[in-house]
């Protein structure tokens, strides 16, 4: 998760190839690696955990909600085109 905070994609990517698990979850506040990929903006690291099944809905506060608040206005873009419709 703190790969994902920082940008590091590459490092991102080696965990994910290595067994790291998407969709965990901190305990206290339910953060998620894409949730704070979005608030630091880091679209290319969003990109990857999506590719990697990601769920864009998990966490208290969504990765939309986080890269909304911070101003990321390209990584909603991201994040609005992403994101399934529901019908």
């Amino acid at each position: 998760m703190e790969a994902a905070r920082e940008g590091h994609v590459h490092v991102v990517k080696i965990l994910l190839e290595n067994g790291a698990q998407v969709n965990a979850t901190t305990d206290e506040t339910m953060e998620t690696a894409l949730t704070v990929a979005a608030c630091g903006g880091f679209t290319e690291v969003l990109d990857v955990l999506v590719k990697h099944g990601g769920d864009l809905e998990l966490g208290t506060n969504t990765p939309l909600m986080e890269a909304a608040q911070e101003g990321h206005a390209s990584t909603v873009n991201y994040i609005l085109a992403a994101v399934k419709p529901v019908c």
